[in-house]
């Protein structure tokens, strides 16, 4: 069922449609020098993750650590790709997928790499160029594998978290946060700046709406108006998101907080609304076009979707019995059009949600497909419907790792020794 203008309709009625992203300013293409040096590289890896944060946390984003330690260097100039590597052996395509790549990216800097699709058919990755010893933020064509542009994020300093998309300050942004500073391109111009971080173990969030540090004892740091600043939290709730210049934050029972920088508590407590005799759970994804927070009766689950603003209904999902909705088993592919929680895709127009596979698990998500793991093979599930695997699938253990997709091609990564390659797989 669906709500519009405050009334129930069913699934096919008409929608009330998401509002549009606030369009990133145009800006004059130019690459700033980096203030500070920031690159990668871990003890004999030039990437390893040392943290947990595996898997994919919807809006909010899940941290990693990395340190690096390569000596500096002079950035390489861009070039294209010579050829096309093929997948090392016994690390080949899920089923469905051609095992031969349609193009390829070496020097991936990291072997779980966090791919941001921009604008057109632009992708963003961390990549060290071999004897460079600079970590670089990379854009590529999705359709070539093609670099076209790239600049250095340092040397010597730890990664926290990034490459993600966020909105920051109301614009469109590529975020890479390190324990110097965050790094900020707008995503249309790639003007640099970066935003001084003060020594902290709290981990970096940065998601679609936003940064934020969780700092304890009732507060957290935002970043508005170009710098970090103090905001309350509610009482036992978490930082979400921020929003027109205040940090959100909501606990385990559908209460929010807008609270603003400075001020000396979180200010009003919004309980949201929602299906009679349903008692209200935890948000399970908040952007700065929609929060979706999770409804519970007698171990089913049904999903409400919010306008972030007014936190006013607009759908209601179907309940579902063993349905698991948090922050940390959600994922949005990048338009915003569909969304899996748990082990269901969830249309985000209409509310609509369909079973994947009961022992589903997310693995990377786009527009078109989203891929998961049923503990046994890598399955692929359609936005438009069913899940696509075979009998003679390769095993997980066999199979390249998938982190994203671009249009209708499946990215995946695989490593020998210390180098991760970037491979762009068609279907077949």
């Amino acid at each position: 069922m669906t709500i519009v203008d405050g009334q129930l309709r069913e699934h096919g009625a008409e929608p009330a449609p998401l509002p549009p992203r606030d369009a990133a300013p145009a800006e004059g293409a130019h690459t700033a020098e980096p203030s500070g040096d920031t690159t990668p590289g871990l003890t004999r890896r030039r990437a390893l993750i040392v943290t947990a944060g595996a898997g994919v946390l919807a809006a909010v984003g899940a941290t990693s650590l990395w340190a690096l330690k390569q000596p500096p260097s002079r950035q390489a100039p861009l070039a294209p790709e010579a050829t096309v590597q093929p997948l090392p052996d016994g690390q080949g395509a899920p089923a469905g997928w051609a095992d031969t790549p349609a193009w390829s990216l070496p020097q991936i800097a990291d072997p779980r790499p966090k791919i941001v699709q921009g604008t057109g058919h632009s992708l963003f990755v961390l990549r060290q160029p071999a004897g460079t010893g600079e970590l670089t933020l990379v854009r590529i064509d999705a359709r070539t594998g093609e670099p076209s542009w790239s600049a250095p994020v340092g040397t010597g300093l730890t990664v926290l978290n990034g490459p993600c998309r966020c909105l920051i300050d109301g614009r469109e942004t590529i975020a890479v946060a390190t324990d110097a500073g965050l790094h900020l391109w707008d995503i249309d111009g790639l003007r640099h700046r970066v935003i001084p971080l003060a020594g902290t173990d709290s981990p970096v969030n940065i998601g679609l709406a936003g940064a934020w540090i969780s700092t304890g004892r009732g507060s957290a740091k935002a970043v508005l108006g170009g710098a970090w600043r103090s905001c309350p939290v509610g009482k036992d709730a978490t930082p979400v998101g921020v929003l027109d210049g205040h940090l959100v934050s909501a606990d385990m029972h559908g209460t929010l907080w807008r609270s603003a920088p400075g001020a000396k508590d979180a200010g009003k407590a919004v309980h949201l609304s929602g299906p009679q005799g349903w008692q209200a759970g935890s948000a399970c994804a908040f952007t700065p076009d929609v929060l979706l927070a999770a409804w519970n009766r007698e171990w089913q689950m049904r999903v409400v979707a919010y306008d972030p603003r007014t936190l006013k209904p607009r759908w209601i999902s179907d309940a579902h019995p063993q349905w698991a909705g948090f922050l940390s088993t959600t994922t949005l592919a990048p338009s915003g059009r569909w969304a899996i929680i748990d082990n269901r895709r969830l249309d985000l127009s209409t509310g609509a949600s369909s079973l994947i596979a009961s022992n589903w698990k997310t693995l990377a998500m786009s527009d078109a497909y989203a891929w998961g793991s049923d503990g046994a093979a890598v399955l692929t599930a359609p936005h438009a419907g069913g899940v696509q695997s075979s009998a003679k699938a390769p095993k997980q253990s066999e199979t390249a790792l998938i982190v994203s997709g671009a249009d209708d091609l499946a990215l995946a990564v695989a490593s020998i020794g210390n180098s991760s390659t970037l491979y762009a797989l068609r279907r077949t």
